[in-house]
């Protein structure tokens, strides 16, 4: 996983992570936490958000697929807006 944070008040939490073997909701979940400073456990569900089994199968076929093009999938949980790519990166930043 390669984390560069940059949180605080509008600042941005970016993180890759190895899709093979950690699920794209799993690290939308890690990187909210990392960018509210609150506990993974803590955090509201991604179910009222965006249908996280949905997100899995999409990122991870778009992941092996032979294409060049990056599957990017945006949402807003909690005041903070959320970029995640089938690439690996996860980008979270405070929603306006």
């Amino acid at each position: 996983m390669q984390h560069d944070s940059q949180t605080g008040t509008g600042e941005t939490e970016r993180q890759q992570y190895d899709f093979e073997g950690t699920d794209p909701t799993v690290a939308v979940i890690q990187s909210l936490a990392n960018a509210t400073g609150e506990d993974p456990t803590e955090l509201e569900s991604l179910f009222g958000h965006i249908d996280p089994d949905a997100l899995n199968t999409l990122l991870l076929s778009s992941n092996r697929s032979d294409h060049d093009q990056v599957t990017t999938v945006s949402f807003t949980v909690d005041g903070q807006h959320v970029n995640v790519g089938c690439d690996g990166f996860v980008v979270v930043t405070e929603a306006d």
